[in-house]
């Protein structure tokens, strides 16, 4: 039925809705200032519009004015009239084009049409972060290639999330996991400034105790063997004195006893057989005792007393390496994190610039929704409001209309903010204000529209007739 043109609304016309009793406005320029005084029917205007357009649960449970027994809706958008009518038995919808065509469905329309239209510019801030993002993400289409965040972090992409989900998602684990490195990196750091090794001896091997132990007894018994030679040495020496000492004993009783000489003359010859064989003895068991070699215990004593200093350097030494090994390791492992966040970030810059967003400047950072890098929530009022207002018209890119409820806390720089987008986003943003006098934009006063001043108004007790001329509104400009 509509052409895919923006529609605004041309004219309202609304009765017995809420607080109202009768209203006809006819809107012109971007800026549509509703104003009155409070519970005077500000409010019921702006809803008619949302209640025209919305049905169901946009519907309040009693939408009649108390006392009447039907109220209606009626908006002019230019390339269709929507009229809702609401009796005591529920409401009914009718859609008729321009051309005079009814359409068959009409609430299905509308809702094609409708993107957010009770979104308020000024509440984009008050919602909390988690909810920014979910409004943003859900309004901007991002051109993530999976495959490519998962060849720059190594970390596998889920694919059924939203592509910031998944970025942030993407982005924690690496910065977690370099956080625990890094940490890691501390702790190795920490612990190898502990570790004392004198220079020189940073690659000493420890010692076996046992071993040194088994050497020492080795070298005891080589000593023991050597004293069990002298001995034997010394106890042929003392046979050979004592040969020598009856030898010359055997002499003199050879000058002695002639007469014993043969018996002598064969005990000699046999003394002398039995002196060359200890004499041949001896002169072997002197030479090998002259080549014995006593071993010196002190060495291996000292080596044994330095055995567990040795063992405890050695194993501080081995202690540093393995600390430095795995602290280098860390490091490296660290600063590869650090360089896949640095391109997760630059392909996230890359996304960001790619993205259309609603507002130049609008970005996610850490999982918040930021303007020129600053949170919303910590932004200027005017910058909150050039957000809000950004998204409002990214959420109603056909239907261009925006309500913004609490108008009167806006200053003139807001306004001017609000006023400027409005026109260069060809937008109609019907804004409702606290007034007890007519003067700007379209006042309402029990329910009805007011263009004299209220004590004119109600002193003279006008008629229906009188009344009547005060229905129709026209709005300007702040």
């Amino acid at each position: 039925m509509p052409s895919q043109h923006s529609l605004k609304i041309i004219r309202l016309a609304a009765e017995n809705v809420k607080r109202l009793r009768a209203v006809q406005i006819t809107p012109e320029g971007h800026i549509v200032q509703i104003s009155g005084p409070n519970a005077a029917g500000k409010t019921s205007v702006l809803d008619c519009i949302w209640y025209a357009l919305g049905g169901g649960s946009a519907l309040p449970e009693q939408p009649i004015r108390k006392g009447a027994a039907k109220g209606e809706i009626h908006l002019d958008l230019g390339e269709m009239l929507v009229s809702r009518t609401f009796t005591q038995s529920g409401s009914y919808l009718k859609v008729v084009s321009k051309d005079g065509r009814e359409c068959n469905s009409p609430q299905k329309l509308l809702d094609s049409l409708l993107g957010k239209l009770a979104f308020d510019p000024l509440a984009f801030a008050r919602l909390s972060e988690d909810r920014q993002r979910e409004l943003l993400m859900n309004l901007v289409s991002i051109p993530l290639v999976p495959e490519h965040l998962e060849r720059i972090s190594g970390i596998e992409v889920p694919r059924d999330d939203h592509p910031i989900a998944a970025m942030n998602a993407v982005y924690k684990t690496v910065y977690d996991q370099r956080a625990e490195l890094n940490k890691n990196v501390k702790r190795l750091e920490a612990a190898l400034a502990t570790v004392r090794v004198p220079p020189g001896m940073e690659d000493l091997k420890p010692v076996s105790a046992s071993g040194l132990l088994a050497e020492r007894r080795a070298l005891a018994e080589t000593n023991a063997a050597n004293e069990a030679a002298r001995r034997a040495w010394r106890e042929l020496e003392r046979d050979h004195q004592a040969h020598q000492v009856e030898r010359e004993r055997l002499r003199q009783v050879r000058i002695g006893l002639l007469q014993q000489l043969e018996e002598v003359e064969s005990a000699l010859a046999d003394r002398e057989r039995l002196l060359t064989a200890a004499e041949a003895e001896l002169r072997q068991a002197a030479e090998t005792v002259a080549a014995l070699v006593d071993r010196d215990l002190g060495e291996i004593d000292a080596r044994i007393a330095r055995a567990d200093e040795v063992n405890r350097i050695a194993t501080e030494a081995a202690r540093k390496r393995a600390l430095t090994e795995e602290l280098e390791r860390d490091r490296q492992a660290a600063a590869d994190r650090t360089a896949r966040l640095e391109a997760i970030a630059r392909y996230k810059t890359d996304l960001m610039e790619r993205t259309d967003f609603p507002i130049q400047g609008l970005d996610f950072q850490a999982g918040r929704v930021t303007y020129n890098g600053v949170p919303i929530g910590q932004a200027s009022a005017a910058e909150k409001l050039r957000v809000g207002m950004a998204v409002a018209m990214a959420l109603n890119p056909r239907l261009r209309i925006i309500r913004i409820e609490d108008g009167s806390l806006l200053d003139r720089q807001s306004w001017r903010v609000i006023e400027d987008m409005a026109r260069r986003g060809d937008f109609q943003v019907w804004i409702e204000t606290v007034a007890d006098q007519p003067g700007q934009g379209i006042f309402i006063y029990d329910g009805e529209t007011v263009n004299r001043s209220i004590g004119e108004w109600v002193n003279r007790g006008i008629g229906e007739s009188e009344r009547s001329d005060g229905l129709v509104g026209r709005s300007r400009g702040h």
